[in-house]
């Protein structure tokens, strides 16, 4: 089972929940360690910057084990692992996976589908209220690890649509086009969609070369639309190991 024991372990996140409250309140910090870790994640360009923020996630997120805000975080540094070091971009695919979807599990809506019918996030499980950026980077990991796998691993894609169904557009909006435009090829259906998708991934991260080579590898008559790689700063990693 993909989640060996995680049945367990949603059950006790049910059952609790019913605690008694604090007569004073503690001053919850949280929030501005992850703000704190974001300021880290801006810098990753700089030398050591992509270290630190991934100690300063794994540090909160030992705080707090289900702590969404930080589990996609951690799954977004998976997905610029896998551009930065292609010849290892399935164990960053399977690392990025299992976080983001230790954060849609989380959700108790998720936990109580998965106690009654297993691991798959496929009907009767509803995964529309974990949050977003958890299951953009889970459809895009479970993509990018099924690309890899071929057909054997097909059967995962029966959670991408779940996964993508109702995610607003403005959320991880190159992730999600990605996600889905590479979920219509690897399914050969909807060509013009999926043709749209990558396009509209390039459009919303210019800076990162990654998609636009995705897009034309695609659909190679789209070299001659889309805008040409910028030099972003901020995407200098994800971009160093760019292939043509």
């Amino acid at each position: 089972m993909r989640w060996s024991g995680l049945a367990f372990g949603l059950a006790g996140l049910l059952l609790a929940g019913g605690g008694c409250k604090r007569a004073r309140p503690e001053v919850d910090t949280f929030g501005e360690a992850v703000a704190a870790a974001d300021r880290e994640w801006a810098r990753r360009a700089e030398a050591g910057g992509l270290d630190a923020a991934e100690r300063a996630y794994t540090a909160l997120l030992a705080q707090r084990p289900t702590a969404g805000a930080v589990l996609w975080r951690l799954s977004r540094l998976a997905w610029s692992r896998v551009m930065m070091e292609p010849a290892r971009a399935v164990f960053w695919h399977e690392v990025g996976r299992e976080l983001a979807l230790r954060c849609v599990a989380a959700t108790p809506e998720v936990a109580e589908g998965i106690l009654v019918v297993g691991d798959r996030l496929t009907p009767p499980v509803v995964v529309t209220g974990a949050p977003a950026p958890c299951r953009a980077y889970a459809a895009a990991h479970i993509v990018g690890l099924v690309r890899a796998r071929g057909p054997g691993a097909a059967l995962d894609l029966e959670e991408v649509g779940p996964l993508l169904a109702e995610l607003p557009p403005e959320v991880e909006p190159a992730v999600r086009a990605w996600a889905a435009g590479q979920y219509r090829v690897l399914r050969d259906e909807q060509p013009s969609a999926a043709r749209e998708a990558l396009a509209s991934a390039v459009a919303a991260a210019p800076g990162v070369g990654f998609y636009r080579v995705e897009a034309v590898r695609a659909f190679p008559d789209l070299d001659a639309t889309l805008p040409g790689a910028g030099n972003d700063p901020r995407w200098a990693l994800e971009n160093a190991t760019r292939q043509p």
